[in-house]
């Protein structure tokens, strides 16, 4: 192409088409044809148009996210604050229950019977909600009343000796377990 003459004719405006001499013969070549100039002008509005749709679509994806993401956290929180809760009824209960029965025992050979089905009934309900170390504890609370009725009835100086001594202190190991247990839902909520 180094012998070929190429020579370009001045041209009076950017809009006018280029004439050029390539091996004699004139061509015309316009800078940029009518149809480019409109392609490239809607290549841009085409453009900035998808970029704003996706911009809108990837921060409302995130906005609903992060809305997931926050009922979630708060629907779990919300369900171990009501297992702890009833698990907590039911301790409560089962402390009370079989205190008195406890008392019962230590002062009367007779059986509070209704007292006795409620610890059994709490038990119960224990075994669905609890861990089996808690349910253990309080099956041995139960052992130990059973036990207590079959021995000679305690005067009241006794039971203040045994008070003294921390004999009397039937519930101490269920209810280190059911705080135990308690620290460890608190810690897995937060």
């Amino acid at each position: 192409m180094a012998g070929i003459p190429f020579r370009q004719t001045p041209f009076a405006e950017a809009a006018n088409p280029v004439t050029l001499t390539f091996a004699g013969r004139p061509m015309k070549m316009t800078r940029r044809s009518h149809f480019s100039e409109q392609f490239s002008a809607m290549d841009a509005s085409l453009i900035s148009g998808v970029a704003a749709l996706s911009g809108a679509a990837i921060g409302g994806l995130t906005s609903a996210t992060a809305a997931w993401f926050t009922q979630r956290a708060i629907t779990k929180s919300q369900r171990l604050a009501s297992e702890t809760a009833r698990r907590q009824d039911i301790y409560r209960d089962f402390i009370e229950v079989s205190a008195k029965c406890y008392i019962d025992a230590l002062q009367h050979e007779n059986p509070d019977i209704p007292g006795l089905i409620g610890i059994y009934a709490k038990i119960s309900r224990m075994r669905v909600l609890s861990a089996a170390n808690i349910v253990d504890s309080a099956e041995r609370v139960a052992q130990r009343i059973l036990d207590t009725y079959a021995q000679p009835d305690k005067s009241f100086v006794e039971l203040r000796s045994m008070a003294n001594d921390h004999a009397i202190d039937l519930l101490h190991e269920f209810s280190k377990a059911c705080r135990m247990e308690y620290e460890h839902h608190r810690a897995r909520q937060f």
